[in-house]
């Protein structure tokens, strides 16, 4: 060991060409744990007056194929691969530095104060930092807040929380708040409410939503109700009452057969109209005053309304010679229907016909015509009379009646046609009026 400290044995390696100063063998062998001091390529240690310096000469090469660079969000890089040859760059980014990692979350020194809770962040610069011991703070609560956790000698929180409102607590003066209230349920009491005006409701009038106020029923005998958009004292209207509400049940008990109305020749009050008797109906009177019950008279009849109120006749006062065979001939004689209408029309023919044949048949037919219209009256065709046999004189009658509505004033015929056998004629054919049988036309309006 004395000889380690007193020199130096220089060492030549050719595998390394490099200087060895150190201990000697002996000494590496005696003291456990003592080591050499190797300078490497490139390396040169130099002994000197109670030193050993160690220069280095020349320095690493090597190619750089990419080097890159990552940062925390607080950092940014810039030069970031680098290929060749270069410099990484790194600056702050302007993003805060979080509070876990040793920062302030802000990027301002008031903003960092304000994060670390040094002081309010709106009066920076006015914050004072107190500190001081707490030996008892206590909160009180007004009527409707309680609290909790008071007082607090050392350190604690308080709770407070909202209770019940009594009467009590607005009863001197207006509740006036900046926000909507909320109160408990049931809370507010009638007579905590303003007083109301005579015989009035509260609420709103206008069709729109906004302050409640008194609706006054300012007038007896009114209802509270929708009027055009507006509630109000109102009269009931015709328009509350849905159709069909009041049903015959509801209605008074009415007196035995009789009818519920206004007998008087005036507006007033309805009162029972009862029956005076069997057959009886009811009517105004004669002079048109009173409605009772009472007989039928002739004045109640209509004029010209009526079934038969329109009628006419028409008599043929000549015999008429049907002379053409198998063709239809006028017949004297004809009615008017007046109007347009419905009408009953009767014809009552009297015809006679005689043969030259004895064994041929003659006879006469009769229709009706419509004159206006120029022409026949369907289905009105009827049989009058007949004759089988030469010197054998045929007499008959007929009826013919028929409903007819015509459209205006309509004129109506009798026509009369005769049939014969083949090579006989006529001794005589006609359709008759006389005393023993009359040929005549009858009409009655119907309606």
């Amino acid at each position: 060991m004395t000889k380690l400290l007193l020199g130096t044995e220089q060492l030549s390696h050719a595998e390394t060409s490099s200087i060895h100063y150190g201990a000697l063998p002996e000494d590496l062998a005696n003291f456990p744990g003592m080591v050499n001091l190797v300078a490497g390529s490139g390396a040169v240690l130099t002994p000197g007056a109670g030193t050993l310096t160690l220069s280095i000469s020349g320095g690493g090469v090597g190619t750089v194929t990419s080097v890159g660079m990552t940062v925390p969000a607080f950092l940014s890089v810039s030069g970031s691969p680098v290929t060749t040859a270069g410099t990484l760059a790194v600056s702050y980014s302007g993003t805060a530095l979080p509070i876990a990692n040793g920062g302030t979350a802000a990027t301002s020194a008031a903003a960092a104060l304000t994060s670390l809770g040094a002081y309010p962040a709106t009066n920076p610069s006015g914050y004072t930092s107190n500190t001081g011991t707490v030996t008892s703070a206590a909160v009180t609560g007004n009527n409707g807040i309680s609290v909790s956790g008071s007082p607090i000698t050392t350190s604690g929180t308080f709770t407070l929380g909202l209770g019940a409102i009594t009467p009590t607590s607005v009863s001197t003066g207006a509740l006036t708040a900046s926000g909507a209230i909320s109160l408990p349920a049931g809370s507010i009491t009638r007579a905590n409410l303003a007083n109301g005006s005579a015989c009035s409701v509260i609420g709103r009038s206008a069709n729109s939503s906004g302050v409640v106020a008194d609706i006054s029923m300012g007038t007896n005998d009114r209802l509270l109700g929708r009027v055009s958009n507006v509630v109000q004292s109102t009269q009931l209207t015709a328009g509350m009452v849905p159709s069909a509400l009041i049903t015959s049940a509801m209605l008074r008990n009415s007196a035995a057969r009789s009818v519920i109305g206004r007998s008087a020749n005036s507006s007033g009050v309805p009162a029972d109209i009862a029956s005076t008797g069997a057959r009886t109906f009811l009517a105004d009177n004669s002079a048109g005053t009173s409605v009772a019950f009472r007989a039928i008279d002739s004045g109640d009849l209509p004029t010209g309304n009526w079934i038969g109120a329109i009628n006419g006749q028409t008599v043929c006062t000549t015999t008429n010679l049907v002379s053409v065979t198998n063709a239809w001939e006028a017949v004297t004689g004809t009615i008017a229907l007046p109007a347009a209408g419905t009408y009953r029309v009767t014809a009552h023919i009297s015809g006679n016909c005689a043969a030259t044949l004895i064994s041929a048949i003659a006879s006469i037919s009769a229709r009706l015509y419509n004159v206006t219209a120029a022409a026949a009256i369907a289905n009105t065709e009827v049989y009058v009379c007949c004759a089988q046999a030469l010197g054998v004189f045929g007499v008959g009658t007929a009826t013919i009646t028929v409903i007819i509505t015509v459209s205006g004033a309509t004129t109506i015929r009798i026509e009369g046609q005769r049939q014969t056998a083949t090579g006989s004629t006529y001794s005589a054919s006609s359709i008759s009026s006389a005393g023993d049988g009359r040929t005549q036309l009858l009409y009655e309006r119907i309606y």
